[in-house]
């Protein structure tokens, strides 16, 4: 919500049917950060960046961390929209 650079989006999954990007926040080069999931239809696009609008980096690295276990990897050639419809 600050225009803060917080993380890249690491992979995009399923969990309980909705459609999930997992987002590194935290740390540095890598190193000490962790993954969180945030539902795609919370992000919007804006030129070359991705915005999670209504977050601020503490709330996103506070967040519990993402579990594999319980979802989905998607399809690299699957389509999927941003934001709400």
């Amino acid at each position: 919500s600050a225009g803060e650079t917080i993380g890249e989006i690491d992979d995009v999954v399923s969990i309980n049917g909705e459609t999930m990007a997992v987002i590194g926040v935290g740390g540095f080069l890598g190193i000490g950060e962790h993954d969180v999931a945030l539902p795609v239809t919370e992000l919007m696009v804006d030129g070359n960046t991705i915005l999670a609008m209504g977050y601020t980096r503490e709330q996103l690295e506070s967040m519990a961390e993402y579990n594999a276990e319980v979802a989905t990897k998607l399809d690299s050639e699957q389509m999927v929209s941003l934001g709400k419809s």
